[in-house]
């Protein structure tokens, strides 16, 4: 037990990677924007909403 407790990081861990950490999520969140995004203007419309509709022909035997 004690050997996984001292493998285990401490705060001075997360303190001295913070800049890492931050530069990871970020980058992760940053990713999700930019495909929802690429998402939204290929589509049309936005990630879990339900597409519109066709519209009905009115005059279908031009």
């Amino acid at each position: 037990m004690d050997a996984i407790l001292r493998r285990l990081p401490d705060a001075d861990y997360f303190h001295r990677n913070r800049a890492r950490f931050g530069g990871f999520l970020a980058g992760a969140v940053g990713t999700l924007m930019a495909g929802l995004l690429i998402a939204v203007i290929y589509q049309g419309y936005g990630f879990g909403q339900t597409p519109p509709q066709p519209e009905t022909v009115v005059y279908p035997n031009w």
